[in-house]
C-alpha cells in the first residue's frame, strides 16, 4: 500500500546495422516507449522489482521494445539485449 518512486536506467544493445533505424524510432516514438515501459513498472509486483537480476522486468521490456522496433531484413529482432544498470526504489513519503 505504499507509493514508491523508482530511479531507472535502461540501455538497449543493438547490432550496428540496426542502430540508425532504432535511433530514429527512439526519437519518433519516445512517448510511446516511455509510456509502455512505465506501464510495465506500474504493473510489476514488489518481488519483481527486487529481483537481483531484474529478470522479469528485463524480459517484459525486451518483448515490448522488440514489438515496437520490429524485425530487421533477416527476420531477427532489432534489439539484441536490454540492460538495466540502475533500478533503485525510494518511498514517496
Amino acid at each position: 500500500g505504499r507509493a514508491w518512486i523508482w530511479d531507472v536506467s535502461i540501455v538497449l544493445q543493438v547490432p550496428s546495422k540496426n542502430q540508425a533505424h532504432v535511433e530514429e524510432l527512439l526519437e519518433n516514438r519516445a512517448g510511446e516507449l516511455a509510456e509502455g515501459i512505465a506501464q510495465i513498472f506500474r504493473r510489476a509486483q514488489n518481488n519483481q522489482l527486487r529481483e537481483p537480476g531484474l529478470e522479469s522486468l528485463n524480459r517484459q521490456i525486451h518483448a515490448f521494445v522488440n514489438q515496437v522496433f520490429g524485425k530487421d531484413a533477416q527476420g531477427k529482432d532489432r534489439v539484441k539485449r536490454v540492460l538495466i544498470p540502475k533500478c533503485k526504489g525510494f518511498p514517496a513519503e
